[in-house]
């Protein structure tokens, strides 16, 4: 179990660099939920209290509902005056790779980095000169968090909002802890609250407000869906017809509910290519981060997507058939 004394502990490198070095450019990846958009803001906030240069950058686009009120806080693109080779540095968080992060690097590429990141992808995937990556951790702002003590940045409510709603959003509203970091995260919520943060309110604003024609597309997306494998497996895909924009968490939680289900996956189209979104029952021992990894994509032990250059029909085929292998495999342990 995870405890303030067992966190894992910063690079002494990150550390070093976050002191001495005047002007940080801190990036999120793009099409950006609550985690990555939350940390970005957080970190800004944390670093202005040292007397540093801080700023927010985000490719976007900022098509969830839940975050649209942020995107105003954040710029698309790198200003050159911001580009100082000796004293600026690119901060990465909730993604480690240049692809991830979309176009609005394109003029700071050759900037010394940090990576801070929890998806297991980015031990792999990152070449930057300093890391704090925490695969284990349920949220990138909790490596935030633990970079703010190490600062010594006192919590204040606003830093405490962002540090929070990160939290929340990606763990599904706390639904995703494990027991190794479960104590630990809501310990730390506990912490978060008690700066005058309302629970309720925060709660009320990220999952209210959805139209009747959006929540009656979820209902037809949901209707259409198909069990695979004697209901372990469900996909649910968004076709032409029906297409909405962020109904993906709303549809994974309710197939989530189904009786028997290891895992769910939701299909939509992307251009010529095909979306796909993982999501796998904690007690099923299914990774989906692995899959998505396998093809391209990242994300977390039971929350994860990739994009493939297949139409819907071929992609569905692909799902079925990585599912096949696993479930033989789980049967014959």
């Amino acid at each position: 179990m995870i405890t303030q004394s067992s966190f894992p502990k910063v690079s002494e490198e990150v550390l070093k660099t976050l002191r001495e070095k005047e002007t940080f450019l801190i990036v999120g990846h793009k099409n950006p939920d609550g985690d990555t958009l939350s940390s970005t803001l957080a970190l800004k906030l944390i670093l202005e209290k040292t007397g540093k240069r801080a700023y927010a950058f985000n490719s976007g686009p900022f098509l969830r509902r839940e975050v649209q009120f942020l995107e105003d806080r954040f710029q698309n693109k790198i200003p050159e005056s911001l580009i100082d080779r000796k004293e600026s540095v690119l901060v990465f968080v909730d993604c480690s790779t240049e692809d991830r992060s979309g176009s609005v690097i394109e003029n700071a590429k050759d900037l010394y980095r940090i990576i801070i990141d929890h998806h297991a992808s980015s031990r792999e995937n990152s070449n930057a000169y300093a890391k704090y990556i925490v695969p284990t951790s349920p949220s990138t702002t909790l490596l935030i968090d633990k970079i703010r003590e190490m600062l010594n940045v006192e919590l204040d409510k606003e830093i405490a909002y962002f540090l929070y709603l990160g939290l929340l959003t990606d763990t599904g509203f706390f639904h995703f802890l494990g027991e190794e970091w479960g104590p630990y995260s809501l310990e730390r919520a506990s912490r978060f609250l008690s700066t005058g943060l309302s629970a309720y309110d925060i709660y009320d604003y990220l999952t209210d407000g959805k139209s009747l024609e959006e929540i009656k597309k979820v209902s037809r997306i949901i209707e259409e869906a198909k069990p695979y494998f004697d209901g372990r497996l469900i996909i649910a895909e968004e076709t032409d017809d029906i297409k909405g924009e962020r109904v993906s968490d709303q549809i994974y939680e309710t197939l989530l509910k189904v009786e028997n289900i290891e895992a769910c996956v939701f299909i939509k189209r992307k251009g010529d290519s095909s979306e796909i979104g993982f999501r796998a029952k904690k007690d099923k021992n299914i990774d989906v981060g692995e899959i998505a990894l396998s093809l391209g994509g990242g994300g977390h032990t039971l929350a994860s997507g990739a994009t493939v250059e297949l139409n819907r029909t071929n992609a569905k085929r692909l799902v079925i058939d990585i599912f096949s292998r696993i479930f033989k495999a789980k049967d014959q342990k």
